[in-house]
């Protein structure tokens, strides 16, 4: 997996689903338009706080601290289904989290 951890996250993100979509990739986010997960969701997080909506904003950036211990920072449209599922695996075992707390990520 890349590390996109230098991803310049300075950048509004809008949050329209026609932003994400992408090019048949390697791995890379290849589309101009592609974003990485913590780029995201720390914008989503941002506006939650914005908002006043400081338990979600919680919820959120506890989900995204688990998630990047599974993994370096990812682009978006990586993420599918055999990941998840790797992350749920990871969660199971390598964290020894039950069914009930990993259903909070």
């Amino acid at each position: 997996m890349k590390n996109y951890s230098k991803q310049s996250c300075s950048t509004p993100v809008s949050f329209n689903v026609a932003n994400y979509s992408t090019k048949p990739g390697k791995g890379r986010c290849t589309n101009v338009k592609s974003v990485t997960l913590k780029c995201f969701m720390r914008q989503i997080i941002s506006q939650l706080d914005t908002m006043g909506r400081l338990r979600t904003k919680d919820i959120y950036h506890s989900a995204l601290n688990s998630f990047l211990r599974f993994s370096n920072d990812v682009c978006i449209d990586d993420i599918d289904s055999e990941m998840m599922l790797r992350y749920e695996n990871y969660l199971h075992v390598s964290r020894g989290v039950k069914r009930n707390t990993s259903s909070f990520y």
